[in-house]
């Protein structure tokens, strides 16, 4: 046992001890690096915020989607194979919202008062996307102009997906996935730029 320990203790005391070097530049050569590094804590940092600011929005996302899988057997809708894509989709919106909400979030630390503007973006963003009407509905002259909005393809895509309704129109997806890759580079370019000075502002 004592001989055990022993050994244990000069491996220990062998091993080299983590050191942390703080070097010029190492926040912009290593960023991505140290995000996959640290990839657990903000796993859990993302959850925490998920179970405590956003419980109530994965809450009516669960009972929408229960009444959606109920309805389907009432009516004895059986989805297409299209439902297999449905995940293409959700990854889809994912990146189409995560692009704005860091460009918002910069935004929100620098000018406090900008948060008061964000429920009426949100609203006429729900009004300009085809959340409660197709947008097969828009004139096809303007139809690939109304395209731009990154989100028209994603719910066009939902659409397809769930209901089978018509093939997707493809010149509007290609453009709304080329608006949400421009607002994904945008978004995390200005959040990079901004939170240098969030500490400060904070």
């Amino acid at each position: 046992m004592s001989s055990t320990l022993s050994k244990s203790s000069l491996a220990a005391d062998a091993a080299p001890g983590y050191e942390l070097i703080l070097e010029a530049g190492r926040a912009e050569k290593h960023y991505w690096a140290d995000l996959w590094r640290y990839r657990e804590l903000f796993q859990v940092l993302a959850w925490r915020d998920v179970s405590v600011r956003y419980k109530q929005t994965v809450i009516d996302f669960l009972i929408s989607f229960s009444l959606l899988v109920l309805m389907m057997i009432w009516y004895a809708w059986l989805p297409g194979w299209q439902i297999l894509l449905l995940p293409v989709f959700v990854a889809l919106a994912f990146l189409a919202s995560l692009g704005p909400a860091l460009w918002i979030t910069a935004l929100n630390v620098k000018y406090r008062d900008f948060r008061y503007i964000i429920p009426f973006i949100v609203q006429f963003g729900l009004y300009i996307s085809p959340v409660g009407f197709s947008s097969s509905v828009i004139p096809e002259k303007w139809r690939l102009l109304y395209s731009i909005n990154p989100v028209v393809g994603v719910i066009d895509g939902f659409r397809w997906c769930i209901l089978g309704e018509s093939s997707i129109y493809w010149p509007g997806f290609l453009a709304s996935l080329l608006v949400t890759t421009w607002f994904l580079w945008f978004g995390i370019r200005q959040f990079r730029r901004m939170e240098k000075s969030f500490a400060d502002l904070i």
